[in-house]
């Protein structure tokens, strides 16, 4: 992560948004709220914790829907291509489904 990701992170977690952390086995936890992070960033990663998939594939077709299709024909991109490439840049694991 760079520093700029790492500062979103604390900012989230200090406006009361739920964190990950990730353990041993690379799964991502729930970060207990009722503790304050130490900030271990060379041993640990955390993460803002991802909405469930469903939201975030809502999200991904409403900006679909706003892609002129002059501007996809001409670049053979399609509303799949899209949405997988934006679910793509997301945080999910099978935890999210």
């Amino acid at each position: 992560m760079n520093t700029k990701e790492k500062i979103e992170v604390m900012q989230a977690w200090d406006a009361g948004e739920p964190l990950q952390i990730k353990d041993y086995n690379d799964e991502w936890l729930d970060f207990p709220t009722d503790s304050e992070p130490t900030w271990n960033w060379d041993n640990c990663d955390y993460r803002i914790k991802p909405k469930r998939q469903i939201e975030r594939l809502l999200v991904a077709l409403r900006v679909v829907r706003n892609i002129p299709y002059q501007y996809a024909d001409a670049n053979n991109i399609t509303p799949e291509d899209v949405v997988r490439e934006w679910l793509a840049d997301t945080q999910l694991d099978q935890n999210d489904v």
